[in-house]
């Protein structure tokens, strides 16, 4: 089944496959979404203790006292004692659904058992802290990627159009909105939110290469072009690795159609990007780009009868991949291959002897 792609992965002929989750930048109006959890001190831990001392000894003679419920609640949370602070919680929000700090406590259990992959405590956790702040568009936001990853899509697609009603430019719910339009089949709409999804986001890859794969799923070769070109002429698209896999996969749909002249076009362009020594991880993605044009490249010199041409690219690929990748062993195979073809039998003996050392070495 189609997953939608987020990132690059070494090797050029693999993207990354992964659900989207909210960032850093994600909209709000008075409840922020979660930053990277810490771990308390011991000077909070025993705060924490003592405070829910003071507020049990509170709550013997007022049980129906909000605040010292919040408090004792959201010092549950902090000491990692979830069921007692869900159980205030729960108590205090039943007096006073509408009671922010309450709520705020609330969505703190929603980040706790979603660290321990309890999705319906947090789904029910959410569902408490969208009831004190039913404009926080990112609280549906994340209650849909919840009720996605247990199967419930068609709640899942309420929540994102609720989420983008609240938040028009939040890039996130978008491209949240596409994954579950993607696994209900509907692969036109999930195109459409991910190309939205592309123009508000700060880096427009993620949804500009989805945008694309859902079209090379629907077998409509020329809007995914379409979509690679509109990356390719993003102002924010400007981490070459990603713009030179862009190509690459525009090549391979280029191909699709039968339009050679320019899948060349893009894979030459590809191949021949000179590339910056000193940053070694963006080399090494750029490297595995080159890796994946010349081996398109050299498929297609052999559909054309050209060998020579495809031997040549093998051996750069050779080159490569000796510095960078795992793959030099089927190389070797490829080139083997062209040389018996081209009555290079010496040359053909002495790939597959070495393919075989690599074999031997590999065990």
């Amino acid at each position: 089944m189609f997953k939608p792609w987020t990132a690059i992965l070494a090797v050029a002929s693999t993207w990354l496959l992964t659900c989207g989750c909210l960032g850093a930048k994600t909209l709000y109006k008075i409840l922020p979404p979660h930053a990277q959890p810490r771990r308390p001190s011991q000077q909070q831990l025993s705060l924490c203790r003592q405070k829910v001392a003071y507020y049990s000894t509170l709550l013997k003679s007022t049980p129906k006292d909000v605040k010292a419920l919040t408090e004792r609640a959201a010092a549950y949370v902090t000491l990692g004692e979830l069921q007692q602070a869900g159980a205030d919680c729960e108590k205090a929000l039943a007096l006073n659904p509408k009671l922010q700090t309450a709520g705020k406590v609330a969505y703190d259990l929603v980040d706790a058992y979603n660290a321990d992959m309890q999705e319906d405590n947090a789904i029910h956790f959410l569902n408490l802290a969208i009831t004190a702040f039913p404009e926080e568009g990112h609280l549906y936001a994340e209650r849909s990627e919840l009720l996605h990853a247990v199967g419930r899509n068609k709640e899942a697609l309420a929540d994102q159009n609720r989420a983008i009603a609240l938040n028009p430019k939040d890039d996130v719910a978008y491209f949240a909105r596409a994954q579950v339009e993607v696994d209900l089949g509907d692969l036109r709409a999930a195109a459409e939110d991910f190309g939205t999804s592309a123009k508000y986001d700060i880096d427009p890859w993620r949804g500009y290469s989805n945008k694309a794969k859902c079209y090379e799923q629907l077998k409509d070769y020329r809007a995914a072009i379409a979509a690679l070109t509109e990356l390719l002429t993003s102002s924010k698209a400007k981490y070459l690795p990603e713009l030179l896999n862009a190509r690459l996969y525009r090549a391979k749909n280029y191909i699709k159609l039968g339009d050679l002249k320019s899948a060349f076009e893009d894979l030459n362009t590809v191949i021949n990007t000179p590339h910056k020594e000193e940053m070694k991880f963006e080399t090494h993605n750029q490297m595995s780009a080159q890796c994946g044009a010349l081996q398109e490249r050299a498929g297609l010199f052999i559909k054309q009868k050209k060998l020579d041409a495809a031997i040549k690219d093998y051996t750069k690929l050779i080159a490569i991949d000796q510095q960078w990748g795992q793959s030099t062993k089927r190389y070797y195979e490829e080139r083997a291959k062209l040389f018996r073809q081209t009555g290079q039998l010496a040359a053909a003996k002495q790939d597959e002897a070495l393919a075989k050392k690599l074999s031997e070495r590999a065990h």
